[in-house]
């Protein structure tokens, strides 16, 4: 069960852009408008195991809000490369990639309530 972002202390690391995503049991697959890749970095500040959140909202500078389109574990498995996304214990770190589907000439601004840089 995924765990409230108050868990953790979250931090964007950055964003990037794609016009397809690969993953090994889907394929390759293209969005309807782009791929918004967003990479968080979470450090459990919990005294217990938490389960990192992955059906954090994109805003958008026009108030638009997007579901991301992929699981977490895409992100985690697939673009971050390091396997199986679990519970996290007490102080530890782990980065997550979530990817939305936006429209060509969407300017995000926050994931959840994390702004996103630039």
């Amino acid at each position: 069960m995924e765990s409230p972002l108050t868990d953790f202390k979250a931090t964007v690391r950055g964003h990037s852009w794609a016009t397809s995503l690969t993953d090994p049991s889907k394929g390759t697959t293209k969005p309807q408008g782009r791929y918004l890749l967003v990479r968080i970095t979470m450090r459990n500040i919990t005294k217990h195991p938490v389960h990192p959140p992955a059906h954090l909202s994109l805003h958008t500078a026009d108030g638009s809000e997007y579901a991301p389109e992929w699981d977490q574990t895409f992100g985690q498995t697939v673009l971050v490369g390091r396997g199986k996304l679990n519970d996290l214990n007490p102080g530890a770190t782990t980065t997550v990639v979530l990817v939305y589907d936006v429209p060509q000439g969407t300017k995000p601004a926050a994931v959840a309530t994390l702004k996103l840089p630039g």
